[in-house]
């Protein structure tokens, strides 16, 4: 007679172990879309504040406008603690303006985790037209 040794409840004890793990791995996952979600919005808001800059008509206006953009366009979709917006170069007829967004994001908000803060940086140049009036 070859008795095996019963496995009653193995099923219930393989799944404590499994669980946590498998929600680490779910949250890791959402960390990591949510990181990829605020590059995309800062991307486009890096476009929207050169786009804003380049029709400015004074290097003043034209930081102004760019931080004005940035703010409007994340404004729906990410809450940053801390927002800046730099402009690089002139507003001369032909030249190109470059502006780079830099947000630092909470995460402790995911899950209730303390992730710590996450800074994404986007840069974006758009061309001052040639057409444009000289007022």
């Amino acid at each position: 007679m070859n008795r095996r040794p019963r496995d009653d409840g193995s099923a219930t004890i393989q799944a404590i172990v499994i669980a946590p793990v498998l929600i680490l791995l779910v949250m890791v996952a959402v960390a990591c879309a949510r990181i990829v979600g605020m590059q995309l919005d800062v991307n486009a808001s890096a476009h929207a504040a050169a786009r804003a800059a380049s029709l400015a008509r004074t290097n003043s206006t034209a930081h102004t406008d760019a931080t004005a953009a940035a703010t409007a366009t994340l404004a729906d979709n990410i809450h940053c603690d801390q927002l800046k917006s730099t402009v690089d170069g002139n507003l001369a007829v032909g030249s190109t303006v470059t502006v780079t967004v830099t947000c630092t994001v909470p995460l402790a908000d995911l899950a209730y985790v303390p992730w710590g803060t996450y800074t994404v940086t986007a840069s974006a140049s758009a061309p001052i037209d040639t057409w444009r009036s000289r007022l």
